[in-house]
């Protein structure tokens, strides 16, 4: 790549995007480049040319990648969670509520979180609104959160 390395641009997407996989071809002569991106960039693979064919060399090692990137990704997922004690019924109504509309939710069990709380059974939504023993009625679910199909 004229004018940056590969270590050059391997730490500057790593400051951008932190939990990419991040691999390195380096030449055959060039091992000392591979061992500089291991210890500056936190390296998970490096290649050594030549790598053809790619069917049998990096497309194989590629998909090992992915598939090791894919198995610790966490996707942002924005909807309500159900904060409560684990044991409780009102809890256990909320919960049962939710599932029957079909509608993803986190739980927090707040006896792990902070044993000393009171507050039990509640809604807390995207916008981090929190309602507090809800109805079984619960209000209009805000932009961007799945309903009942």
């Amino acid at each position: 790549m004229p004018g940056i390395t590969g270590i050059e641009f391997l730490g500057k997407s790593q400051a951008r995007f932190p939990s990419a996989r991040r691999v390195l071809l380096t030449g055959y002569a060039n091992t000392e480049a591979a061992i500089d991106a291991i210890n500056q960039v936190k390296l998970h693979h490096y290649l050594v040319k030549p790598w053809e064919p790619p069917t049998e060399r990096l497309y194989p090692m590629l998909d090992d990648q992915l598939a090791e990137w894919q198995s610790t990704y966490e996707p942002p997922y924005k909807s309500i969670r159900i904060i409560g004690h684990r044991f409780s019924p009102a809890t256990h109504q909320l919960r049962d509520f939710l599932t029957r509309l079909l509608q993803p939710f986190p739980f927090v069990d707040v006896a792990a979180e902070a044993p000393d709380t009171r507050e039990v059974a509640a809604v807390e939504l995207p916008d981090g609104r929190r309602l507090v023993q809800p109805d079984r009625e619960l209000p209009r679910l805000p932009a961007g959160v799945r309903g009942p199909s």
